[in-house]
């Protein structure tokens, strides 16, 4: 008896066809019946400034995106409390970048640019502190992080400039 024989045809498909609707019948559970996640409160600016000469969050603000409470700084970063002056002891790392670089979902601790930092200063492999800056912003393209970090995070005086790209980055208005 062969492998391709019919008989093993017919089970292939009846066991294909249990595990397409199963799929089918998570997904359907998943979108009905599990809540989505909550959002409370306002972070950002309801219009971006066009200038890109201040942050596009308001600063000292918190509210829940995702599900999950999220606090925006005294220089309107999601970023630990830093000061805009930089100590000479100090190499500043800025990233810039979209939802992925902000971390859309993700407490601060959880953010690309607070992992970059704990490791840089866990590892040692370079003789300062280092700060990194989470300059990321849901649904900002390249052409925006630029702006965004010639105009606003130049006064941070960063060592180091990052613009994360993203493959739906290339698409702008501009």
């Amino acid at each position: 008896m062969s492998f391709f024989s019919k008989k093993n045809f017919i089970n292939i498909l009846i066991f294909s066809i249990t595990m397409i609707a199963l799929f089918c019948a998570g997904e359907v559970f998943i979108r009905f019946y599990l809540p989505e996640p909550e959002n409370k409160g306002q972070l950002a600016r309801k219009e971006w400034n066009r200038d890109y000469k201040k942050s596009v969050f308001i600063p000292n603000t918190e509210a829940i995106h995702s599900g999950v409470t999220t606090k925006i700084n005294s220089t309107g970063l999601k970023n630990k409390e830093i000061d805009i002056l930089k100590a000479e002891n100090i190499l500043r790392i800025s990233i810039f970048g979209d939802s992925f670089t902000y971390g859309q979902g993700l407490s601060i601790d959880e953010t690309l640019p607070s992992q970059l930092e704990r490791e840089l200063n866990i590892e040692k492999i370079i003789p300062a502190e280092v700060q990194v800056l989470n300059f990321g912003v849901c649904g900002m393209n390249t052409f925006q992080e630029m702006m965004y970090a010639l105009n606003y995070g130049s006064q941070f005086n960063p060592d180091i400039v990052l613009i994360v790209w993203i493959y739906n980055d290339g698409s702008s208005p501009y």
